[in-house]
C-alpha cells in the first residue's frame, strides 16, 4: 500500500488552521504568488525549496499549497511530519469564497490585469496560476 507523506485537507479545514496562525507555504513561482495568494502565506518556490527548507519549522503543522505534493514528499524525506496539503490549492480556496490577496490572471477579470478578481460562476482550474 502506497502512503503519502501528507494529509489532504479541504479549504474549510485550512481556513480554521489559518485562523490559528498555522504556517501556510505557497510553492509557486514569485510571479504566480504576486498575482494571487492566501494572506500571510510564506512564498517558498519549489525551485528554491532545497536552499530554503530551513525556513519551515519542524514539529508543527504546515499547510502547503500549489504543487505541494512534490514539496511534501521532499520535506518528508528531510524528516518533516505534520504536513498538510490544501486539496485543490489556491483555486479550491478561491472557489470556497475564502479571502485572498492579490489579483488573478487577466482572462478572469475581463482582460484587464490589475483589477481585483471577481468571482465568476465557473472558472477553469487552468485559468488560475496554480498547477
Amino acid at each position: 500500500m502506497l502512503t503519502v507523506p501528507y494529509k489532504e485537507i479541504r479549504p474549510q479545514e485550512a481556513r480554521k488552521l489559518h485562523e490559528q496562525n498555522t504556517l501556510f507555504v505557497d510553492v509557486r513561482e514569485p510571479e504566480e504568488f504576486a498575482q494571487m495568494r492566501i494572506a500571510g502565506a510564506q512564498p517558498i518556490p519549489l525551485s528554491e525549496l532545497a536552499g530554503r527548507f530551513g525556513e519551515i519549522p519542524k514539529g508543527q503543522p504546515v499547510v502547503l499549497y500549489c504543487r505541494s505534493a512534490q514539496a511534501a514528499a521532499w520535506l518528508a524525506a528531510k524528516g518533516y511530519s505534520n504536513l498538510l496539503n490544501l486539496d485543490g490549492g489556491i483555486m479550491a480556496w478561491y472557489q470556497a469564497g475564502l479571502a485572498y490577496e492579490g489579483f488573478a490572471v487577466s482572462k478572469l477579470v475581463g482582460g484587464i490585469q490589475g483589477y481585483p478578481l471577481e468571482r465568476p460562476a465557473a472558472v477553469k482550474p487552468e485559468e488560475v496560476p496554480c498547477s
